[in-house]
């Protein structure tokens, strides 16, 4: 077996296992992003936290309903300084049904939270096949053109 034949089975290899993981992390992020729910949430609070350097962060304390009725309180683990928000702002919150507690306030790029694996895998994946495609096609090598000496190491090129 040629070194080149071994090379192209190592990449086509890496490619399949790509598109696999990239199968695999776009089913789990599907099932993730479905089994959440959505409600109206009000931020009853600001939780005032210094950090390491002395630095105050505000995090908004958010009441919502639950579907049976229940209403809960969920911290945020994301604050800033200053706060985003102020008390009985709405907000919407998004929360996994069988775990109110993980509860976090909705952002415009949450999608990304759920879909980044993914499109690194998928992105990686279509970077391997094309190259294992183009190998196997046989796309011809280019040449320098011009005064290269035979042997040289552009000669290889």
């Amino acid at each position: 077996m040629s070194f080149t034949a071994t090379l192209f089975g190592l990449f086509l290899s890496i490619a399949l296992l790509m598109l696999a993981l990239a199968v695999i992390t776009g089913v789990l992020a599907g099932r993730a992003q479905a089994g959440e729910v959505r409600t109206l949430g009000f931020v009853t609070a600001l939780t005032a936290r210094t950090d390491a350097e002395g630095s105050v962060f505000y995090y908004p304390v958010v009441t919502i309903t639950l579907p049976d009725g229940r209403r809960t309180t969920v911290q945020s683990t994301t604050g800033g300084w200053p706060s985003a928000y102020k008390v009985d702002d709405a907000v919407t919150i998004v929360y996994d049904a069988a775990r109110p507690t993980g509860a976090r306030i909705s952002a415009p790029d949450d999608w990304l939270m759920y879909w980044l694996w993914t499109l690194c895998n998928q992105t990686r994946h279509a970077a391997l096949t094309l190259g294992t495609a183009g190998k196997l096609a046989g796309l011809p090598r280019r040449r320098v053109v011009g005064s290269v000496k035979p042997g040289s190491p552009l000669d290889m090129i």
